[in-house]
């Protein structure tokens, strides 16, 4: 009996994993830069309801372009920044993202940029749901962020920071 309830486990984990395989939606798109997962418009996010695009690879460049020039403008408040905890547009290399697009009501093309901190002890949680979907967690400090960009406007927008538990 042990040995059928073992034989059933394995492949229970060998099922579940050939789903978890098969729900990666997310395109990835990684450079020497950055390492982002780009969702399509059929994605849910809980960003916004209302129509949706799915960001291209010029849209992501022209985004990190912002990133790397007009974060450390919006992130000069340094909220649940400092200490322990990364000041962001310091270490922007050290965090994956995960780009949302969507249409707000003046027509204009918003990314919204979830920002994680990769490293080990995050890895397991990255490797799960990078791809599969948005990574949200409650607490982290700047370990966990995210921005919008106005693709019209160039505008970087609406920084939030989770905060520390």
């Amino acid at each position: 009996m042990r040995r059928i309830i073992q034989i059933i486990s394995v492949l229970l984990l060998a099922s579940t994993n050939c789903f978890a395989q098969d729900s990666i939606v997310a395109e990835h798109y990684k450079t020497s830069e950055f390492d982002c997962a780009i969702f399509p418009a059929t994605a849910f996010s809980y960003v916004t309801s209302g129509k949706h695009f799915t960001p291209t690879h010029q849209d992501i460049d022209k985004a990190e372009h912002a990133l790397n020039t007009k974060l450390k403008k919006i992130d000069s408040i340094l909220s649940d920044q400092g200490g322990h905890d990364p000041i962001i547009y310091e270490h922007l290399k050290k965090y994956v993202r995960q780009y949302f697009g969507y249409i707000d009501s003046q027509g204009h093309r918003i990314l919204f940029i979830n920002c994680v901190w990769k490293d080990k002890e995050f890895g397991e949680m990255f490797d799960r749901q990078f791809l599969r979907d948005e990574i949200m967690v409650n607490d982290g400090g700047s370990y966990f962020w995210n921005v919008k960009y106005d693709m019209e406007a160039d505008k970087l927008f609406d920084l939030g920071v989770n905060g520390q538990g």
